[in-house]
């Protein structure tokens, strides 16, 4: 959460409003953020998908501190990164993360995004990268 709004957690009205807007985003523009669940147990560890953001669609991803390091963020993140370009049709996919969160950065360019400008995130020094489609197809089939 160190890296999310102020690091504080969201009241419950705030994560209804959250999860009500993600399920409009599926329902209107047939992609959002998606629950991620342990697969053994189904218990929600944390989000990854899409959401629209001006002119550009965000990818982006949160998991439980107690999660990190388990791979959970890499599988649920290629599948979902497949899914934008092989069935949504996305000519690119954006990710913005603050300039300090090193630990999102590796992931994002693990993932195969690249680095396209700085950039400023809720009043942040920030940076953005992007992914397109054939990008992603050369980096699934290494």
């Amino acid at each position: 959460m160190q890296y999310i709004g102020d690091g504080s957690a969201v009241d419950a009205a705030q994560a209804r409003a959250y999860v009500e807007n993600c399920i409009e985003n599926q329902r209107t523009l047939g992609f959002a953020r998606y629950a991620l669940g342990l697969r053994s147990t189904n218990e929600f560890i944390g989000i990854c998908g899409y959401a629209p953001i001006d002119d550009y669609v965000d990818f982006g991803y949160r998991i439980a501190r107690r999660y990190w390091g388990n791979g959970y963020v890499n599988e649920a993140a290629q599948a979902i990164i497949r899914y934008g370009f092989e069935r949504l049709g996305f000519e690119s996919i954006v990710a913005i993360a603050y300039s300090g969160n090193q630990r999102s950065i590796r992931v994002m360019e693990k993932l195969g995004f690249e680095y396209e400008r700085p950039d400023i995130l809720n009043g942040h020094d920030a940076v953005r990268y992007r992914m397109r489609g054939p990008t992603f197809s050369r980096a699934k089939s290494r």
